[in-house]
C-alpha cells in the first residue's frame, strides 16, 4: 500500500512540471493582444474589437498609465495607445525592443458654452484670443468679453469658467497636447504645476473621456474645455460651439484640412508603443496603417498618415534605438533616438 502510494506521488511530482510548462506555453503564444491606452481612440479601438473577435482586449487607463506599464524590462501588456508623444526617461526604453509609430492625427479643439446673453458677430464661431486663453489655463479670472474676440457687445462681465484634465499632462494625453502648445513659448518658474493643471481648482478638473468633458461643458453655461476633434464634429449641440483662435495675424481654424496643411496648431500624434520582436503585436501595427483601416479612421473623425508619413516609419521590425531615418526632422527626438512623428 506504501509502495503504491509512494508511486502516485512520483508520478505527479513527474508529470505536474509537464503541465505547468504546456499551460506556459499556450499563454506565451496566445493571439490574444492585451492593450491599453487613451480613451481617445475608443471609437479606433471598437473597429479593432469587431475586427479581431474576442482576440483584442483594451482597458482605457489613459495614455500615461499604459506608457508606463508597457515601459518595464518585461511587458504585461502587448500594445500601449497612447494620444500624445510621450518618450522615456533619457529616450531609453527598459525593454530595448520597443518602438514608437504613429498611425493618426488628432487635433485639440476648444469647446465652449457661452453665457447665454451673449452671442457671437453674425453668430459666427467664437474667435478666441490667444493671450487670454493661456490666462484661462494659468487659473486666472478672465471676462468673456476679453476671450472671445467676435462678440456683438464686450460689456459682459461673466467670467470664464475653465476645465481641465486631472493630473493635467501627468495622466492625460488630451491635456498634454493642449497645454504644451499652449505655453510652448513662454517662461514660467511653476511650469509642471501648470502642465498638470494643479494652478485650477479641485471644482474645474474633469476625468478623461470626451464624451464627459462635452457633457460637462454643454450643462455648464459659461464654461470652456478641450476634447478631440473628431468627437466634437460629431457632437455638436446647441450649446455647444467649436472655437476657432487667433494669435497673431493668425486665425487657426480647427478642421480636418486645416490640420493637414497645418495651419491649425493644436495637433497632436495618435501612437502605438509595441515590441517588434511579438509578431501579433507587429501584424497589428501593419493592420493599422493598412488603406482600408486608415479609411475606417478618417471616417471616425480623425486624420489618416499620408503615404509619405506611412513610408518614412518603415521598417517596422526596427526598435526605436535602431531606426534611424534620412529625415529625422520629421520625428520626435531625444538623445538621436526617434519616437514617433513630430507634428
Amino acid at each position: 500500500m506504501n509502495k503504491r502510494l509512494h508511486s502516485l506521488v512520483s508520478l505527479s511530482l513527474v508529470t505536474l512540471p509537464v503541465s505547468l510548462s504546456a499551460s506556459c506555453a499556450s499563454v506565451e503564444n496566445s493571439k490574444t493582444i492585451r492593450a491599453q491606452g487613451s480613451s481617445t481612440v475608443l471609437p479606433i479601438i471598437g473597429e479593432l474589437e469587431s475586427q479581431y473577435q474576442g482576440r483584442f482586449q483594451y482597458t482605457p487607463t489613459g495614455s500615461g498609465s499604459a506608457f508606463n506599464l508597457i515601459n518595464q524590462a518585461t511587458n504585461s501588456i502587448d500594445v500601449a495607445f497612447t494620444s500624445s508623444s510621450k518618450i522615456p526617461a533619457q529616450g531609453q526604453w527598459k525593454n530595448p525592443n520597443l518602438r514608437t509609430l504613429t498611425y493618426a492625427l488628432d487635433a485639440i479643439v476648444l469647446i465652449v458654452h457661452l453665457p447665454k446673453e451673449l452671442k457671437t458677430i453674425k453668430n459666427e464661431p467664437p474667435i478666441l484670443n490667444f493671450e487670454y486663453l493661456v490666462d484661462v489655463y494659468l487659473g486666472k479670472n478672465v471676462f468673456w468679453s476679453q476671450l472671445v474676440m467676435n462678440l456683438e457687445s464686450t460689456k459682459s462681465l461673466k467670467t470664464v469658467i475653465p476645465f481641465g484634465r486631472i493630473g493635467g499632462k501627468s495622466q492625460s494625453g488630451s491635456a498634454e497636447a493642449f497645454i504644451e502648445k499652449l505655453i510652448e513659448h513662454r517662461k514660467f518658474d511653476n511650469v509642471e504645476d501648470i502642465l498638470n493643471h494643479n494652478v485650477l481648482e479641485p471644482q474645474n478638473k474633469t476625468v478623461e473621456p470626451n464624451s464627459i468633458v462635452h457633457k460637462l461643458v454643454n450643462d455648464k453655461e459659461g464654461s470652456i474645455s478641450y476634447i478631440s476633434l473628431g468627437y466634437a464634429l460629431q457632437n455638436m449641440t446647441e450649446n455647444v460651439q467649436l472655437a476657432s483662435i487667433s494669435k497673431g495675424n493668425s486665425i487657426w481654424v480647427p478642421t480636418v484640412e486645416n490640420v493637414q496643411n497645418k495651419t491649425y496648431k493644436f495637433v497632436r500624434p495618435l501612437n502605438v508603443i509595441f515590441d517588434v520582436n511579438t509578431q501579433k503585436s507587429v501584424l497589428l501595427v501593419k493592420n493599422l496603417l493598412g488603406n482600408n483601416f486608415q479609411e475606417s479612421i478618417r471616417k471616425k473623425g480623425f486624420i489618416p498618415l499620408s503615404e509619405y508619413q506611412k513610408k518614412i516609419q518603415q521598417p517596422l521590425s526596427t526598435a526605436d534605438k535602431d531606426f534611424k531615418p534620412s529625415n529625422k526632422e520629421e520625428f520626435k527626438t531625444l538623445n538621436d533616438v526617434v519616437f514617433g512623428l513630430d507634428v
